[in-house]
This record gives structure tokens, sequence and C-alpha cells, in this order.
């Protein structure tokens, strides 16, 4: 059920899992940051 939820979510309202794709230009799951580390893409709280 919560699959199936989270589904039409998606489709009704245009929300997006924040991650990214392995192996996707577009949509990378990870990139290189500055320092030279791999650094996953996502959306974080800086509090």
């Amino acid at each position: 059920a919560r699959l199936m939820l989270r589904e039409w979510i998606k489709f009704r309202y245009g929300v997006f899992d924040e991650n990214g794709f392995a192996h996707d230009e577009k949509y990378p799951a990870d990139y290189v940051g500055p320092n030279g580390q791999l650094v996953q893409t996502a959306c974080h709280l800086n509090r």
C-alpha cells in the first residue's frame, strides 16, 4: 500500500526521490566534490 501511495504522489504532484541513478549522466547517484572525494547526490539539511 505504501509503494502504491508513493508512486501515485510522484504521478499526481511530481514529487520524486532525492537520489540519482548509477551510470546516469543527467541524474548521477554521486559526483566528485571540490576536495576530490566522492559525494552522494542527495538533499542535506544543514542546521
